[in-house]
């Protein structure tokens, strides 16, 4: 359920990255030829969701990537499966690929064939998706209400009480100890899980919208004071769903905490969100995540301070909208940016190779730093793939007769290129003539706010009356 963090940039969050894609990036099946896969991701927005780390204890509790967006790139016809592309040399997609095989009838059962999609029952009559489907459109991403919160998921009409608000399919964490990096510090993902204090196994919900539901607490905060009221209380419950459609409806009743960590069913489980009350159209969704998430929250926003040096972070993407002019590498010496940016350009490296680029412009060596080559920036077809986003310090910077800079830089490499990317070892591979819009500023890994020491961190509640007790290992 993980794709390549450099689709979407993410690669500057660390050395080794992978990206989750709630929605149809986790729900969609794959397709190795892009005409059969119509479904195309664009590039997510990028912001702090007004939870900076300056004054709010929220900062660094949730992520700075949403509103990833998938266009039609085709006429998708109502019934028809959505399907995304995978490389077929993506490294998941080979694994895969290879367990099918070695399983003849999942093989015969599972796989796509890409020159008869229709083959493959990819279509279902719109009749048969009103009866037996879920409507997942119910909700909507939005910011949400409560203060210090970020974003929210608000409902798009009228849902009465009782009724299913949505479901997500869950993908199980078989260890909840797996998501613990070095130092004792927690993956960011472990707040956007299900999970039970007496259980190690967690949750994660991969339907659309599903993670920006926040918690609120029941409309009486307190039984000792019951005049003392919540400024928002909770109208949505967790329920196991019992859909026909799927094989897991009867997990929690019938499978043990070994057989459940079973591969063959780590994605079977399907939860509903239902309405506690009516819900009016455009109110936020909100969810009890449970007295330990609440107290655990407490706890935190009592010791929460900002951190060091927190007035002197810089976000990026706050860069990218208020510096138009890039100053040289010679002028930050005396003029520095914020010390948790660089800045990075969209250039592919390996292009040039394969059109000879490179061995045809100037070359030379110098006693200070090797192999000097110099190549002018060239637009390509997918130059501004985020996969080719790379560091890059600014050298020189010229104003054209139209008022328009254009920049010298020198190129560098970065953790996670494939080796026709990599610039040798000994080379200064320098570019010239690129625009502004190539240049970007990039946070430095383990800089943005998911990294702080002090981020909050807990999965949400699973109610106790419906957590399975065969599951309760802790």
């Amino acid at each position: 359920y993980s794709w390549d963090a450099q689709k979407f940039g993410g690669q500057f969050e660390g050395k080794v990255v992978a990206s989750i894609l709630p929605g149809i990036g986790s729900l969609a099946n794959a397709q190795t030829k892009f005409k059969h896969a119509k479904a195309i991701p664009f590039r997510p927005d990028v912001d702090e969701a007004d939870v900076p780390r300056t004054t709010k204890p929220g900062a660094g509790a949730l992520t700075h990537y949403h509103n990833l967006t998938f266009f039609a790139s085709q006429t998708i016809e109502a019934g028809e499966e959505i399907f995304v592309h995978y490389d077929d040399k993506d490294p998941w997609f080979k694994t895969r690929l290879s367990k099918m095989r070695n399983n003849t009838d999942s093989f015969k059962n599972e796989m796509v064939n890409d020159s008869n999609v229709d083959s493959h029952n990819s279509k279902r009559e719109v009749d048969w998706i009103v009866k037996n489907g879920i409507c997942l459109d119910n909700i909507k991403p939005g910011h949400s209400k409560i203060k210090g919160a970020g974003r929210g998921a608000f409902s798009t009409r009228l849902i009465p009480k009782g009724t299913i608000i949505t479901a997500t399919p869950l993908v199980l964490i078989e260890n909840r100890d797996s998501l613990v990096l070095p130092k004792k510090k927690q993956q960011l993902l472990r707040n956007y899980c299900f999970g039970h204090s007496n259980s190690s196994l967690l949750f994660f919900p991969t339907s659309p919208v599903v993670n920006l539901i926040n918690h609120a607490n029941a409309e009486i905060i307190s039984e000792e004071n019951p005049t003392k009221k919540s400024a928002y209380t909770y109208n949505a419950k967790l329920q196991w769903s019992a859909w026909q459609h799927h094989e897991g409806r009867d997990w929690p009743q019938n499978l043990s905490l070994e057989q459940i960590k079973e591969s063959k069913h780590s994605s079977g489980l399907v939860m509903e969100y239902v309405a506690t009350r009516d819900i009016m159209p455009k109110e936020e969704i909100l969810l009890d995540y449970g007295t330990e998430w609440l107290n655990a929250w407490i706890n935190h926003e009592k010791a929460w301070k900002p951190p060091i040096n927190a007035q002197a972070y810089s976000p990026s993407y706050i860069m990218d909208d208020i510096a138009g002019l890039l100053r040289t590498e010679k002028e930050q010496l005396d003029h520095p940016y914020a010390s948790n940016i660089v800045t990075s350009c969209f250039y592919k490296y390996a292009g040039h190779t394969r059109n000879d680029g490179i061995d045809a412009h100037k070359t030379q060596n110098t006693k200070s730093a090797g192999q000097v080559t110099t190549v002018k920036w060239e637009m390509g077809r997918r130059t501004f793939d985020f996969s080719n986003l790379r560091p890059c310090s600014i050298m020189q910077r010229e104003k054209l007769p139209d008022g328009q800079f254009i920049y010298t830089v020198m190129i560098k490499n970065r953790p996670g290129l494939v080796q026709e990317d990599i610039i040798p070892k000994g080379q200064m591979h320098v570019v010239s003539s690129v625009p502004r819009g190539a240049i970007r500023f990039t946070d430095k890994m383990y800089s943005t706010d998911q990294h702080l020491t002090n981020a909050f961190r807990h999965e949400i509640g699973i109610p106790n009356e419906i957590f399975p007790e065969a599951w309760k290992d802790l």
